[in-house]
């Protein structure tokens, strides 16, 4: 009977050794000094740090707790310890918890805030399939947005909840009648959460599993999207999400019993509306039968298709019909431009050096700072170095596939952006990305199952039906002032 301790153990080793492989995920993106990194990152590097320090001394617990429970055993195993009504059947290890246990509508209610907060983040770390950006801003989302982020996170990454999904993709009308007592409560449970957020969003269809969202899982199969790694990502329940920005305060040297002058700040607001990102597939009769690994595979090509409409949105979006792009925004402002030593033309390192000298001292020295361009700019700027990259502080000639750096700041591949040089093109762009804000709808992506396909001339069946795939997100510059884009 010493399974059950054995199996606990290695599933809060896991765990734990989740956790610290986030705070070294950290630690390689913000560095070693963490006096240096934003305040929100340091916050979750605490929690990660307690939470391993916690799950360490349960690991030693339940250590100590299976040797005790073998003596018992042994000692039950003898006759004369016996007392009658006492089987030797009798299994004195307690039940095992997850943080999917409970899941039940009413049992919901009773639990507290910070009981769903510590749900949420054990169940972030035992998802299995989610990258760790993914993770990183699920656990962003869960503080940002509290209960009903962390109600939300427990219930759609339920196995339970994934294996029902699994059910009704591969056979949607009769589906629900396959599912057991564990997935009809998962069910439940996910559909619960989401009808208290019907005033924001449609309910229709079925929510993704959390391991198979496009937000948290995305393959960058298609193209090169940077945006959800280096810009800010939060969760929102509401649609136009608000931004704040100020023009700061002015301090100032005053004389003795001198009235101090007015240095209130100045606010505006930036509200950025979410999306709608759509895509209908349709699957004949013959392919929902036979196809076992359609519920896996069916969210995969979704995010690859969202993933590529992204990294074009978020880099060159209009704000109207599609959500805003960065370099969209920056290049719009004419103080955030930078012009080429020689028009229409991008061959001499000093046009690097330009973008990087016009960039303001906070940009520069933000912990969020980076670059971005089409591989092909990249390439271009590799070939200006023939020294082995003394010219630019770093090597250019690693791994294009590694993480490189340009005069100390990394830069990021974005397919979107011109690949080309010509007049008026957009060829490199660097800033604080803190400035950058992507805005995903708390309840992710929904597909919804259209039974029946039909001829659009003879108004026939066809065979064959459809799933409808939606999800809704947003982005915005809050501050175009710290960012430059090289223009040829």
């Amino acid at each position: 009977m010493t399974t059950k301790n054995t199996n606990t153990e290695a599933e809060l080793l896991e765990r734990a050794a989740g956790m610290i492989a986030q705070l070294d995920q950290l630690e390689d993106r913000w560095g070693s000094d963490r006096a240096k990194w934003p305040a929100g990152q340091r916050e979750r590097a605490d929690r990660l740090a307690v939470g391993a320090k916690r799950l360490s001394d349960e690991i030693e617990l339940v250590s100590k707790q299976a040797e005790r429970y073998e003596l018992i055993r042994t000692a039950a195993a003898d006759p004369a310890n016996r007392e009658s009504g006492f089987g030797g059947g009798y299994d004195a290890t307690p039940s095992r918890t997850t943080p999917w246990s409970s899941l039940d509508p009413e049992l919901m209610r009773s639990e507290s805030a910070a009981g769903w907060s510590a749900r949420a983040h054990d169940a972030i770390g035992q998802t299995r399939g989610l990258v760790d950006s993914g993770r990183s801003g699920l656990a962003d989302m869960v503080d940002a947005e509290g209960q009903v982020a962390a109600q939300f996170v427990v219930a759609a990454s339920s196995p339970a909840y994934r294996s029902a999904f699994a059910k009704i993709v591969r056979n949607p009308e009769r589906g629900m009648w396959l599912l057991d007592d564990s997935e009809r409560a998962a069910v439940a449970a996910l559909e619960h959460i989401r009808a208290s957020l019907a005033t924001t969003t449609a309910t229709g269809g079925w929510t993704i599993p959390l391991a198979l969202q496009p937000g948290v899982t995305i393959a960058n199969a298609g193209a090169a999207n940077p945006f959800r790694q280096i810009a800010i990502v939060n969760p929102t329940i509401s649609s136009p999400a608000r931004m704040l920005k100020s023009t700061g305060v002015t301090a100032e040297w005053k004389s003795e019993n001198a009235a101090a002058a007015d240095a209130s700040p100045t606010f505006s607001k930036v509200d950025v509306n979410l999306f709608s990102a759509s895509a209908y597939v349709s699957a004949s009769f013959e392919l929902m039968q036979d196809s076992a690994v359609l519920a896996d595979v069916l969210p995969k090509l979704l995010a690859d298709a969202t993933n590529r409409l992204e990294a074009s949105a978020f880099a060159t979006g209009d704000g109207t019909s599609a959500p805003a792009g960065i370099v969209t925004r920056v290049a719009a402002v004419t103080a955030s431009r930078v012009s080429t030593t020689t028009a229409s033309t991008f061959n001499t390192a000093a046009d690097i050096y330009k973008v990087w000298d016009a960039l303001p001292p906070r940009a520069r020295q933000s912990g969020n700072v980076a670059w971005i361009a089409n591989t092909a700019i990249i390439s271009k700027i590799r070939q200006f170095d023939v020294y082995g990259g003394s010219s630019f502080w770093t090597d250019l000639s690693s791994d294009v596939r590694a993480e490189q750096r340009l005069l100390g700041a990394p830069i990021y591949e974005a397919s979107a952006m011109d690949s080309t040089v010509t007049t008026g093109s957009n060829l490199l762009l660097a800033g604080d990305f803190g400035a950058f804000h992507v805005f995903d709808h708390v309840v992710g992506a929904n597909l919804q199952y259209l039974p029946a396909t039909y001829d659009p001339t003879t108004g026939r069946p066809v065979g064959a039906a459809g799933w409808h795939y939606f999800s809704r997100s947003g982005s915005d510059c809050a501050d175009e002032t710290q960012f430059r884009v090289l223009r040829a």
